[in-house]
């Protein structure tokens, strides 16, 4: 894998800035050679300043560019190592793409657990762990089941039931946070390698009515 702390790869003529001096056979002929490379000096002058950073550390572009650099980094290396697997004949992992804004974004890569799956996912864990219809369980406890009972059905050992925060809540949104099924954690990134197959999030997804897995922000309480 690629070391997180080394230097962007820069092409050497992008960070070179150079301007082409009149050659002296040129400047024959012309009155006043002295002059003619009077602008080139001044020239280089005003590209030395120009080449100054403008961005201020610390600031929300710096940190973006920063973040989308080592994001970069992280989805390099997952294309490699699907590339990895795929000559050893395994299982392609679940394709992501880790978002730019990851380091200082809570990312959680995750379906969500909407009104319509939460009533096909209580009566799905009804069924499969043979709950009575008549024992009146609070939805949290069933979740408790359907949480195992998915990790069984599709093979995902680390599924977690977490908390997501709408980016962009609806006015008609009755809460800005609401359940989700974590299948991945940005900033748990070192374990990319041990993450879901696709095949099996394909079948967490038919499990769940078909609902796609993508990208949230996770909720998480400020405390001591």
């Amino acid at each position: 894998m690629s070391s997180l702390t080394e230097p962007p790869p820069t092409k050497k003529e992008q960070r070179k800035v150079t301007f082409d001096l009149p050659l002296a056979s040129s400047a024959e002929g012309q009155g006043e050679p002295n002059k003619a490379s009077k602008p080139n000096k001044s020239k280089k002058l005003r590209s030395k300043g120009k080449s100054k950073s403008l961005i201020k550390a610390g600031s929300p572009k710096a940190k973006l560019g920063a973040s989308t650099y080592l994001a970069n980094l992280l989805n390099e290396e997952a294309e490699r190592e699907q590339e990895r697997r795929q000559k050893a004949g395994l299982e392609p992992l679940v394709a992501i793409v880790i978002p730019n804004d990851w380091v200082y974004t809570p990312r959680i890569y995750a379906i969500e657990v909407d009104e319509e799956v939460e009533e096909a996912l209580i009566q799905w864990t009804r069924k499969v762990c043979r709950i009575p219809d008549e024992d009146n369980l609070q939805n949290s406890t069933i979740f408790g089941y359907a949480l195992k009972a998915l990790r069984r059905a599709t093979g995902i050992r680390r599924l977690e039931v977490e908390f997501a925060v709408r980016e962009n809540p609806d006015k008609d949104s009755e809460s800005d946070v609401f359940p989700v099924f974590a299948i991945f954690y940005a900033y748990k990134y070192s374990r990319m390698h041990e993450r879901a197959t696709q095949k099996q999030v394909d079948k967490l997804s038919e499990l769940l009515l078909g609902r796609q897995p993508r990208w949230f922000v996770d909720f998480q309480l400020d405390g001591p």
